[in-house]
């Protein structure tokens, strides 16, 4: 398990984004059993389980949406080079991040050997904003 953040990440701050995850994402029926399995997990087990390597990953970084990123989201759009499914995934990513540009949202990935997790909020309030599963 490996445990990264751009910021020092808190209990609260876990806790709050893992319950919003489960309770939004979770009740789609989208996300694989790895992925429920490790946001299922406190803080503190989470920590505890960095150094045995069982290939899962929790990222949670504060990203800027800019008009590069939104540019390039737009070329890919239009080049439609991997096919409709892809593009309409990158075309969705493109809708629900523009009315961000300019501002930081706080990018949270949950990797398992199974599958992934991205999901995006509102860092203020933990809003969530988009979400995507791999």
């Amino acid at each position: 398990m490996q445990l990264t953040s751009g910021e020092n990440l808190t209990a609260d701050h876990w806790d709050h984004l893992r319950s919003r995850v489960l309770r939004q994402i979770g009740a789609t029926g989208a996300l694989p059993d790895s992925i429920i399995e490790i946001l299922s997990r406190d803080l503190g087990t989470l920590r505890a389980a960095d150094a045995n390597g069982d290939g899962a990953s929790v990222v949670c970084e504060l990203t800027p949406v800019t008009d590069d990123y939104l540019d390039f989201l737009r070329r890919q759009v239009a080049l439609n080079a991997r096919g409709e499914s892809w593009t309409s995934v990158l075309s969705n990513r493109l809708t629900r991040l523009a009315p961000y540009t300019g501002r930081s949202l706080l990018r949270v990935t949950v990797r398992s050997p199974q599958g992934s997790l991205t999901a995006r909020f509102r860092p203020m309030d933990y809003e969530l904003v988009h979400w995507e599963v791999d």
